[in-house]
């Protein structure tokens, strides 16, 4: 074995202790850590309160109340109810009734018949509330069943002077009674029009042959008075 000289012995061993003590590694860099949820200094989430969640459908169709009186007329022709009106119980007092009349061209409007104090509902000319229409608890619908010529000629003269001749028409009408707000039907009155006096002044549309007699109001009343206040 050839012999180091003394001082670069002593360099080697230098050498040597270093590498033991440093394990021959190379120092490695920390790796980035990843912020913890929610503690970042440049974003900061606010906590919010859910919105309330929407009303389910039938809680809807529960409260459910039209905008105009004269779209009561679903009641009639589909006997779906509004649940938004008052409900119906045959107890003393009085219900009020919405009362629709079917005209000579099929279409079903508000009746114009005036009925006792009470009777009735009249919406108001605020449009955007709709609450003086829940107290309605039945709606009634007066269709025509049955025409019939009586003999009478009636003469009219129109705007230009010249002379409108109609036949007068007894009418059968079929009035039913519904719950407002079910729909269901709770009873069907026959109300006879009948008139052989020709009226003072009548509304006529082009090509209009006949005038159709209609029920009055004491008809009218004489048939719901069972229904609006029951004994």
């Amino acid at each position: 074995m050839t012999a180091l000289p003394r001082r670069a012995a002593l360099v080697l061993v230098l050498l040597l202790f270093a590498a033991a003590c440093s394990g021959g590694d190379e120092p490695v860099a920390d790796a980035p850590v990843a912020d913890e949820p929610g503690t970042s200094d440049d974003v900061v989430a606010e906590a919010t309160t859910p919105a309330d969640p929407p009303p389910a459908p039938e809680d809807v169709a529960a409260e459910e109340l039209p905008m105009f009186e004269s779209d009561f007329d679903r009641v009639c022709t589909t006997q779906v109810g509004f649940g938004g009106a008052t409900s119906y119980e045959p107890v003393a007092g009085i219900h009020p009734v919405l009362l629709f009349q079917e005209t000579d061209s099929g279409t079903l409007i508000t009746s114009s018949a005036e009925l006792p104090a009470g009777w009735a509902i009249e919406q108001d000319s605020n449009f955007d509330d709709n609450s003086e229409l829940a107290p309605i608890e039945l709606v009634a619908c007066a269709v025509v069943a049955k025409t019939t010529p009586n003999g009478v000629t009636c003469d009219f003269e129109d705007d230009d002077g010249g002379t409108i001749t109609l036949d007068l028409v007894d009418t059968t009408y079929e009035m039913t009674v519904h719950a407002a707000t079910t729909g269901a039907v709770l009873g069907t009155e026959v109300i006879e029009a009948v008139d052989t006096e020709c009226p003072f002044v009548a509304f006529i549309d082009e090509g209009q042959t006949a005038y159709v007699n209609t029920p009055d109001a004491e008809q009218y009343t004489n048939a719901l008075r069972p229904y609006v206040m029951p004994e």
